[in-house]
């Protein structure tokens, strides 16, 4: 896959935002993916210094480009210039890029993906400007998005507010073995805090609390390990000389990773009194390390702290509490070495390994390679050879396969339903009919490689699967599963019909039906009682039947009984099957291919227009 990465920084800049991306890029080109980044040509850090304009960092291509304006919203239209048939294009953070890439996509179809990183609600600074610009500029262009990545649960309540569709979280994968096992082996008083020097990471409440630390238990010591942003070094060393705590702190500038670890090992606790984090990425590394952490009580640390069992908040706004609280809770714990290890096995909660086929699966569903998300529903982009093998290879593995049929009437239904996501569990949603393939060719640039409607593919399947199935056909009015049977005998005589019965019962009998399949040893059950009958059904009672696959058939089993008659094959062919059936029945379904038909397209279109393909 050509997957370009569109961020404001990246190495040698370095901080939270620049490490995620760079983690995230060199991973998935160790994935086999050919990966580029592009970004600016200056560091904020130092703006006076213009940056190599093309190197390769670790295998990934990065692309630097000139910038305009300030450092709050830089202007880099040439930035366009560089997506060279990208497959997916993935902007990082809430800035001038999300808005430029935004705007051409209204213009220009991109594959566009967003990861959120929080926003730009870090720091309090213009704050009603901000949700002012949040609630139009920014509901607007990301309508452009087909996937937006939340890092945090916290973020993601944050931008459902102007998108409720199209949005997952996925916690930013951390580099766990760029500092795992670095913190000293055995509990001592020597703590240390990393951030880059910026407002919003308030070392200067570390430094307090540090300071109220000492007057308590003097024998404590901090390093403080940082590269400079809006704040720099020199502010940080002239509020540790006016705390008089100079001889019992190190100050580390600028450091690398290589020499950030022989400080590591004296130390076994983090500090961070950060008041925004779009993740908490120093933390879990941190936790790698082995440094029990003690954090600022925000919503992304008290995310952490509950996901792993382990570290303590702490509010660093009241630094004499927040010292007292530390040094009790660092005196309570006695077996370090056990908490040590447990630290590290947290951690790998968040290795990017995780993230990257998270991220991956994104990818692919936005590209619709192997499903395409039409108003919600996850329809699979199988062939017909596809889907006879993944409904093969799902025989025996305990829960039913539920098999439906997703037309336009069935999407239409289901997208009303407050159980959605019940009724979808464990099923393979198969595209059946025009609407649907319009909806794909609309929303993911092609239609689906198969027609899979229930009346074609079941006979597909029974010609083609591997298996001897144990078939209970459920459905139509009396006689005509019974008729329906004897049919497919005669075509498929590899197969057995174990039991039929009509699909004309109410809820009380459900137990006693239920049995009925059961007891005839059936593998696999056709039922077909209508949309969405047939499918509620099916998920109350598929897994009780014993059944390993159920297929929900629509009108399969009157027309195998030729109790209604099948479209001629130029209606067939020319994909107008939907016009014969409704000349033959227009009382009944007049509404459903007229007036819902246009109301199924008039969805999709809103779903193209609102972004949203996961």
């Amino acid at each position: 896959m050509k997957i370009t990465h569109v961020v404001r920084q990246y190495l040698p800049q370095a901080g939270g935002l620049e490490f995620a991306v760079h983690d995230l890029a060199t991973a998935q080109v160790r994935a086999g993916h050919c990966v580029r980044v592009v970004t600016l040509n200056r560091s904020f850090a130092d703006v006076s210094r213009v940056l190599q304009r093309t190197e390769t960092i670790d295998g990934v291509e990065v692309v630097r480009v000139p910038f305009y304006g300030s450092r709050r919203y830089p202007l880099a239209p040439a930035m366009a210039m560089h997506l060279n048939g990208a497959d997916i294009l993935h902007v990082h953070a809430i800035d001038f890029a999300f808005d430029y890439f935004g705007l051409l996509g209204f213009f220009k179809r991109l594959p566009l993906v967003v990861t959120t990183h929080g926003g730009f609600f870090h720091t309090d600074r213009f704050g009603f400007l901000k949700k002012i610009y949040f609630r139009t500029v920014s509901r607007a262009t990301i309508c452009s998005y087909a996937a937006v990545i939340c890092v945090s649960e916290q973020d993601r309540e944050t931008f459902r507010a102007i998108r409720p569709e199209g949005i997952v979280t996925i916690p930013n994968g951390v580099n766990i073995d760029k500092f795992v096992d670095a913190s000293a082996a055995s509990k001592t008083k020597y703590a240390i805090a990393i951030s880059r020097f910026s407002h919003n990471k308030r070392i200067d409440r570390v430094i307090e609390t540090f300071r109220e630390m000492l007057a308590i238990d003097p024998d404590w010591r901090l390093a403080i390990v940082g590269r400079n942003d809006d704040l720099d070094g020199r502010y940080v060393q002239s509020l540790v000389d006016a705390a008089g705590i100079a001889d019992r702190v190190v100050l580390a500038v600028g450091y690398s990773n290589e020499q950030i670890r022989p400080l590591m090992a004296h130390c076994s606790v983090f500090l961070s009194a950060s008041e925004y984090e779009g993740f908490g990425i120093a933390a879990v590394e941190a936790m790698a390390a082995g440094l029990y952490p003690f954090l600022n009580d925000i919503p992304p640390y008290r995310a952490l702290v509950a996901k792993t069992n382990y570290g303590s908040l702490v509010d660093f706004s009241t630094p004499a509490e927040a010292a007292r609280r530390i040094l009790s809770i660092w005196d309570s714990i006695d077996d370090f070495s056990t908490t040590r290890t447990g630290l590290e096995a947290s951690a790998r909660l968040f290795e990017m390994s995780s993230a990257v086929r998270e991220v991956e699966t994104v990818y692919r569903q936005v590209l619709g390679i192997e499903t395409r998300s039409v108003l919600g529903v996850k329809i699979a982009a199988f062939s017909s050879d596809q889907a006879v093998d993944y409904i093969d290879r799902s025989h025996g593995r305990g829960k039913a396969l539920r098999v439906y049929f997703a037309n336009a009437n069935f999407l239409n239904l289901i997208r009303r339903r407050p159980d959605r996501e019940v009724l979808l569990a464990n099923s393979l949603v198969l595209n059946d009919g025009l609407g649907v393939d319009i909806a794909s060719k609309v929303l993911f640039g092609s239609t689906f490689p198969d027609n899979l409607n229930g009346t074609d593919f079941c006979p597909a399947y029974l010609a083609n699967t591997r298996r001897a199935l144990k078939i209970f056909l459920l459905g139509g009015e009396a006689g005509v599963a019974e008729a329906a049977a004897v049919t497919l005998k005669e075509r498929y005589p590899q197969h057995d019909i174990v039991g039929v019965r009509d699909g004309y019962f109410g809820a009380a009998k459900d137990a006693e039906v239920v049995a009925q399949i059961r007891e005839s040893g059936a593998d696999t059950l056709f039922c077909g009682m209508g949309n969405l009958k047939q499918e509620d059904w099916l998920a109350l009672h598929a897994d009780a039947t014993g059944c390993s696959v159920a297929f929900a058939v629509g009108a399969f089993l009157d027309f195998v009984s030729e109790t209604k008659p099948r479209a001629p094959e130029w209606f067939r062919r020319n994909r107008l099957e939907w016009l014969f059936r409704m000349l033959l029945e227009p009382k009944r379904l007049h509404r459903r291919y007229l007036v819902d038909g246009v109301l199924f397209l008039a969805r999709v279109f809103g779903q193209y227009m609102g972004g949203q393909r996961i």
